[in-house]
């Protein structure tokens, strides 16, 4: 099978993931696979195509919806894939489907039936015995589950449907199902698959034979099988009981006249069974060294052996294929053998072909090789200053030597092989010619057969140990990596010269390098020109070439580790007015501080500019996706675009809002010099900690406050000082009256003191307006209250240090009330204007204020935005903007539980909200509401549902209580299904969709409600149920409504068409899906609504199914 290019990336991680699987279903071609992962499963669909290819995958985790695959997905492929052949198709032909399809065929077109005896079960065929069963405890639950009567399986529930044909699935429907799907729907077809399936993963069994019988013992219970089909166990999925070695024969034996005498039989035995014989076994593969000698007669020997010379030809010892047998050591995994015999002759009539096809293996033992020049002379090289030159030496060695005449060839004992005659070829190296630097590589791929006869051409010696990097930055925006080599001794490194892939080491040769050392392989330059090319070297290629290789890696290409931002004060920017210094008032140099070096805030903001995600830095690499440098961009404007005095860099100045967003992001770290005082870092750690300058002045409050409600005031007072604003969360009967209050009391008298009028507005709803004025008359009375309702409000004049006022008035009155410029502002229940795009929302920022404050006790109801919207009207500009705080806050909290995120947005709003009583408002927010609608049988339904429960349930009651009776299990489970359709539809229950409306049915009036509800409201509902009668009645009303709809059944062929559609069609609804079929596999987040019209088996399915929105 062609392992899937898109799976490719997830090989590595699906390899350990293909050993975890849980519960296998498989029907043809059709899987569904439980992956068990670290933390939970999640279940794979897997569809294959005749020709074994993928036709359809998709897998129940979120990374697979994100990126279009998954590492569980590649991990099911290989399961089914293992062995080359896809387990479905193994199934069909291993004994144990056989023999189950041969049990099957006994009953012809009668049931088997299974009845529950002792600790086990017997299967009956009109009273006779087809198998009996006999369990363990834990046994008795498997066996439970897969003989057990269970509900009918359909196209609804069950994926044995979604390989069948138009005629077979009509013929199902009319009753008359082939003998193969009846054995595919029968329990008989779950228990062959679950043994074979226990066989895939490795689990033991024993076969064997008593008394014609065939007797099958597993882990958890044993089967006896009477009569049968042949136990045959080589090829087959399964080990005999027993397994017998003769070492005289060489050959394996099961019963007392089976024997395994075939080389490949035995091979292919080993290969699968060999953890069963009770014999020592090295799997490790070894590798057959051989011995070479010429006889008296002119054959040249060549003898394999493993350990020592004729180990393999000894007494006793045997070899098939990749397995060898020693009497000494036992059973070997071996290399392939050169030759198809350990003991190969080659007679002298194929002496000369046989150097011609083994020229280059023979020259690996010395004395044999083969010498295509004349054997009076010789062809030598030299290499001289980098060049190759060939020349022609005479030999004299060869006269004292014994010379054996093979005809074209002559044996020179000790030195191989020589040709007798003039040869056109001998002559082919170019002799006394040098051959340039640049041209020897290519002259040795050209004439490399002729150089591998050349003596001493090359070496079998690798020169080089290890390999390793050097990883530079050469230039900005510029790494070159280059091999770093490790020699087995220094003197091949002095002589070495590199020739592309071949090496050449003096007094030693050439040798022609593996791919892996090659120095072209590794020698490349790597440009930021290509962001993409750039940030797969950070994530993906340095990391493997430092795990793979010893790298030598330039300091500014290591992630930068203990990042640390620094914030030094430069100089103040302005003089102070009127004695009162402020953390805007200095100049500033932000920058950040590691072990290797530091790196300006500014150079960071360029890079985020210029869309650069891995910056080279002297403090080392800095990956600027990180979410600590987010606020850079936020505050780009607090850059100076001037230089300040004392230093070459520009400048920041931030304000108290922006010190707080910053911290939220990264702790500041404040470094202080003799020109600067201590006084910017006092300032600094009273807002960080959120301390006022000042205790508040509340001696014209008429109140006492608790101490927690003066906390509260000193929170406001806080804020105030710092020119901030924030809302105040707490829970009812806390005193979020008397604390804003308390800071009206504090602003009133500060303004006094400087001979100043204050001026507040109070908005709240219509209810409250007289509640608020009894309270700040009561509390305040120094303050005068203009109650801004009614016919007779009016703005004009300065007699009011007050308005209050309601949302309706200020929404229709924007323009009035926005030409005053308050104190403070006070916003109660300001949850109201959580719409962001609604009218009140939009005349709240008109608002014109030193300082707001909303009162709510539920910033947030539903989802994050809300949340945004009361801080856009109480501290504007603070959020970011609404597309990046949906790609940074709301989706990886609300959609991907990403608990940084949650901790980062917590951080970021803390100090501008105060709440007690209750836990932070984030962790709390609800991921989705369920609520369960209660219907009445109505008329003719509740008629019809007591006629089919009173006539079908008394029988089966006089049934249960008759205890020599089984428990009829598939007629109860009949019976609750009858029930379900009938308060669902009585149209479902009769099968009369078309005549829907002729009926009466409670569920159904409130399901029409429901969806007339979300209509009105714009919002897509997804409708799962299990029968496909509903939803045909569903499918019909839709058509009548003319309102646009999706659906999913299990014959749906196209299912991507269907889903992609509701998704992204404005017009497209309702989906349609039945629980089975589309409940698993597919994402649905167009839908805001899910209704599930009938209840499943499975709560959990249930759960699976609604998170697909």
């Amino acid at each position: 099978m062609q392992y899937p290019d898109f799976l490719e990336p997830w090989r590595s991680a699906g390899r350990p993931l293909s050993k975890r699987i849980g519960d296998v279903l498989f029907s043809g071609p059709t899987y569904q696979i439980e992956i068990k992962d670290t933390l939970q499963s999640f279940w794979v669909f897997l569809q294959l195509s005749d020709d074994y290819s993928v036709k359809d995958i998709f897998c129940s985790c979120d990374e697979s919806t994100e990126r279009g695959s998954c590492a569980h997905m590649a991990a099911a492929y290989l399961f089914v894939a293992e062995g080359d052949i896809p387990l479905h198709v193994r199934f069909e032909s291993s004994y144990w489907n056989r023999l189950f399809l041969a049990v099957h065929e006994k009953c012809g077109a009668r049931k088997p039936a299974f009845k529950e005896v002792g600790d086990g079960f017997e299967c009956l065929c009109e009273g006779a015995s087809l198998f009996k069963a006999v369990a363990t405890k834990k046994g008795m639950g498997r066996l439970s589950l897969l003989l057990a009567p269970k509900a009918e399986e359909t196209e609804e529930t069950s994926i044995k449907f979604s390989n069948l044909t138009d005629e077979e699935l009509e013929r199902w429907r009319q009753g008359r199902p082939s003998q193969q799907l009846r054995y595919e729907l029968s329990p008989l077809s779950d228990l062959a698959k679950w043994l074979f399936l226990e066989v895939t993963k490795g689990q033991f069994y024993q076969l064997s034979l008593v008394e014609e019988n065939a007797v099958i013992d597993v882990t958890e219970f044993s089967l006896t099988i009477p009569d049968a089909p042949s136990l045959k166990p080589v090829g087959a999925a399964s080990p005999p009981t027993a397994i017998q070695f003769d070492p005289k024969a060489g050959k394996f034996q099961f019963t007392a006249d089976e024997k395994l005498q075939n080389v490949a039989d035995v091979s292919q035995f080993l290969d699968s069974f060999s953890s069963f014989l009770e014999i020592p076994i090295h799997t490790d593969p070894v590798v057959p060294t051989y011995h070479l000698y010429v006889d008296p007669e002119k054959r040249l020997h060549i003898d394999a052996c493993l350990f020592e010379k004729g180990d393999l030809s000894s007494k006793n010892a045997h070899v098939w294929g990749r397995w060898a047998y020693l009497p000494a050591r036992g059973l070997e995994r071996i290399e392939e053998l050169k030759f198809p015999s350990v003991n190969h002759i080659v007679t002298p009539e194929e002496l000369s072909e046989f150097l011609t096809s083994h020229r280059y293996w023979l020259s690996l033992f010395p004395g044999f090789s083969v010498h295509t020049t004349k054997m009076q002379e010789e062809i030598v090289y030299e290499v001289e200053s980098g060049a190759l030159v060939f020349r022609s030496v005479r030999q004299k060695s060869h006269e004292t030597k014994e010379q054996i005449d093979f005809d074209e060839w002559t044996y020179v004992v000790g030195d191989g092989f020589y040709v007798k005659l003039t040869r056109a070829d001998v002559h082919a190296l170019p002799l006394d010619k040098p051959i340039a630097r640049h041209m020897v590589a290519d002259f040795i791929r050209r004439h490399l057969e002729t150089l591998k006869s050349t003596p001493r051409f090359f070496t079998s010696e690798c020169p080089i140990k290890e390999i390793g990097l050097s990883i530079q930055l050469r230039r900005k925006g510029e790494i070159e990596i280059l091999p770093e080599y490790e020699w087995f001794s220094e003197e091949d490194k002095k002589g070495a010269i590199f020739y592309d892939e071949f090496i050449f080491v003096r007094h030693k040769g050439f040798y022609r390098l593996p791919p892996t050392l090659r120095p072209l392989h590794f020698t490349r330059t790597i440009t930021a020109d290509d962001p993409q090319v750039w940030s797969a070297f950070f994530l993906e290629q340095l990391p493997r070439l430092k795990e793979e290789y010893s790298c030598t890696v330039d300091k500014r290409l290591e992630k930068a580790d203990a990042l640390a931002l620094h914030v030094a004060p430069i100089e103040q920017a302005q003089e102070q007015k009127q004695g009162k210094e402020a953390l805007s008032d200095y100049l500033l140099d932000i920058f950040w501080r590691t072990d290797k070096g530091k790196i300006q805030a500014h150079d960071l903001l360029t890079a985020k500019k210029n869309q650069e995600r891995f910056l080279p830095t002297d403090a080392g690499l800095i990956d600027l996706t990180d979410e600590r440098f987010h606020w850079l961009e936020t505050l780009k404007e607090r850059r100076e675009k001037r230089k300040s005095k004392t230093s070459k860099q520009p400048s920041w100045r931030l304000f108290p809002a922006d010190f707080l967003r910053v911290q939220a992001y990264d702790t500041i770290h404040v470094e202080t010099s003799a020109v600067i005082k201590e006084t910017f870092t006092q300032m600094l750690e009273k807002l960080l900690v959120q301390v006022p300058f000042d205790p508040p002045n509340l001696e014209t409050f008429n109140c006492t406050l608790r101490p927690y409600q003066r906390h509260g005031v000193d929170w406001l007072w806080f804020l105030y000082q710092n020119s901030l604003s924030g809302l105040l969360c707490d829970d009812m009967g806390v005193g979020k009256t008397h604390q804003a209050m308390g800071l009206m009391d504090a602003i009133y008298n500060h303004r006094k003191n400087e001979g100043k009028r204050s001026l507040f507005i109070i908005v709240c709803p219509t209810s409250l307006v007289y509640h608020w004025e009894d309270k700040v008359s009561h509390f305040l009375p120094k303050l005068r209250v203009n109650a801004y309702v009614g016919t007779d409000r009016c703005l004009e004049g300065d007699d009011f240090d007050v308005v209050l006022t309601t949302y309706g008035i200020l929404r229709n009155e924007s323009a009035q009330i926005r030409r005053l410029c308050f104190d403070a502002a006070f916003f109660d229940e300001l949850q109201i204007a959580k719409n962001h795009v609604s009218q009140v929302h939009g005349a709240l920022l008109q608002v014109q204020a030193h300082m707001k404050v909303g009162l709510t006790g539920t910033p947030i109801e539903n989802q994050l935005r809300e949340l945004k919207a009361l801080f856009d009207i109480v501290l504007p500009g603070y959020m970011p903007q609404d597309s990046d705080f949906r790609e940074f806050f709301v989706r990886p909290i609300e959609k991907m539980e990403n608990p940084g995120r949650r901790v980062l947005l917590s951080r970021f709003v803390r100090p501008f909200i105060l709440r007690r009583r209750k836990a932070d408002v984030l962790p709390d927010l609800p991921e989705k509401i369920e609520e369960i609608y209660f219907t009445e049988l109505v008329g003719e339904q509740k008629h019809l549902y007591r006629n089919v429960a009173g006539s079908q349930a008394t029988p089966l009651i006089q049934q249960l209580r008759d205890e020599s009776l089984p428990i009829p299990y598939m007629h109860i489970f009949a019976l609750l299904s009858s029930l379900k359709q009938i308060c669902n539809h009585p149209a479902a229950y009769l099968k009369d969709a078309e005549n829907y409306e002729c009926y009466e049915s409670g569920k159904w009036e409130s399901f029409v409600e429901l969806l007339e509800e979300a209509q009105e409201s714009e919002q897509k509902v997804v409708v799962f149920s299990q029968y496909l009668t509903m939803l045909d009645i569903m499918e019909l009303h839709l058509k009548k409504k003319k309102i646009g709809y999706a659906q999913i059944r299990g014959q749906t062929k196209n299912r991507a068409d269907e889903v992609g559609r509701f998704q992204k069609d404005p017009a497209c609804m309702v989906f349609l899906g039945s629980l089975q079929a589309a409940g698993l596999g597919i994402d649905l987040t167009a839908a805001s609504i899910v209704i599930h019209y009938d209840r499943w088996w499975n709560p959990a399915r249930e759960n699976q199914a609604t998170d697909r929105v």
